[in-house]
């Protein structure tokens, strides 16, 4: 993981779910699957975008969740 995943990754601890019920996927459109099915895809901010590539894009679904974070935290 990288460190903007890493963040997300304990944001969604805080949020009440156990390590055993996240999943990182590793190189997918998609970076968390919860054992809830809520699938999360984590980006940080480019000065004030956030960018994802053509293909990712067609792979969300329309519930996935953006989590965004600012790399100076």
């Amino acid at each position: 993981m990288n460190k903007t995943e890493t963040l997300a990754y304990e944001w969604l601890k805080k949020q009440g779910y156990k390590e055993r019920e996240i999943t990182f996927l590793y190189g997918k459109p998609i970076d968390f699957i919860c054992s809830d099915g809520k699938r999360y895809e984590v980006k940080f901010l480019y000065g004030n975008q956030i960018i994802f590539s053509s293909s990712q894009n067609d792979k969300l679904k329309d519930n996935d969740i953006i989590l965004v974070f600012d790399r100076t935290q």
